[in-house]
């Protein structure tokens, strides 16, 4: 029986497992798909904002410093951390924001080099996605970047992301790393959902297979002698139809017994009456000085022996 339900117990854990193997593949694939679209339009947004900066940017013989004052002015209405470099590969200007990502390793696979038709390289820096949680100070704080202008039309606030302070979304864990989505925190969430519903999965199978034990013992005290013993038929399943059938076939088997034994009953007292007559008869017949028997009643004795027996 404890085999019985731990197979049943691991069929239903091999199924969530597929399951949750399946979702997480699934889950993954479509997310990697959304982000190389993303990756895509931001690609194409950074070139439009490119051909936009290099029509509206001093031409290559202008002084660098109007160069430099025109890529800040750009920077901050985008927005957008930029550098610029002439042909020969210096660099003429670099956005405060630049400066401070330059040197961030995380940002290094976002810098995007566009080189424009004079032969000078605009260096860009390419927008993140989603939100990162970080604890400063005690507090919880959601960062994210706008590029969109601020409301009303007022100018955009200073380079860099918008700070808002407040408690994150019930859905955030404060203790999940940064890009936890797109990495193992998926699956770790996976793997949390398939421990809960195996853990719940577990009791369910247990009781089941606890009403099978249940039968089984019932079964066991009627075939040790106990032909009043009855199982619990409780409940509309499979198991209830089982108990309910030994019910009734118990039932049939004890009021047959009963029968069988009200047979014997009977039968023995059938039988009391001639085996009494009989022993008393050849009591006479084995006694020859039995006072007031007849020959005439010996002989009768003897036809009736023979009859009896008969």
């Amino acid at each position: 029986m404890k085999t019985l339900y731990l197979r049943i117990y691991l069929t239903v854990v091999a199924v969530l497992a597929l399951f949750a193997i399946g979702s997480g593949w699934l889950v993954q694939r479509h997310l990697a798909q959304e982000r190389d679209v993303a990756e895509r339009m931001v690609s194409e947004r950074v070139t439009a904002w490119a051909e936009l900066i290099q029509r509206s940017l001093p031409g290559a013989d202008a002084p660098p410093d109007e160069q430099a004052a025109a890529l800040r002015d750009w920077s901050q209405r985008l927005r957008l951390p930029m550098a610029l470099d002439d042909a020969n590969g210096k660099r003429i200007a670099t956005s405060e924001s630049f400066e401070r990502r330059q040197a961030d390793e995380r940002f290094v696979g976002r810098i995007h080099s566009i080189h424009l038709e004079d032969g000078r390289t605009l260096w860009v820096l390419r927008p993140g996605f989603g939100m990162r949680m970080r604890v400063e100070g005690g507090g919880m704080e959601r960062l994210e970047q706008r590029f969109e202008p601020g409301p009303r039309g007022e100018p955009p606030p200073p380079d860099g992301p918008v700070m808002i302070r407040g408690a994150p979304p019930w859905y955030m864990l404060p203790l999940l790393p940064p890009g936890w989505i797109q990495g193992t925190g998926l699956f770790v969430v996976l793997l949390v959902l398939f421990a809960a519903v195996s853990a719940g999965a577990y009791p369910v199978v247990r009781r089941l297979t606890r009403r099978l034990e249940a039968l089984k013992q019932g079964v066991e005290q009627f075939g040790a002698g106990r032909l009043d013993h009855r199982v619990d038929a409780s409940g509309r399943d499979e198991i209830a139809a089982v108990a309910s059938s030994f019910n009734h076939a118990a039932e049939r088997v004890h009021a047959l017994v009963r029968s069988h034994q009200s047979l014997l009953a009977n039968a023995s007292h059938e039988l009391r009456s001639p085996l009494a007559r009989l022993k008393m008869a050849v009591s006479l017949l084995e006694s020859p000085q039995a006072p007031g028997v007849t020959p005439e009643q010996r002989e009768r004795l003897k036809r009736e022996i023979h009859t009896n027996i008969a």
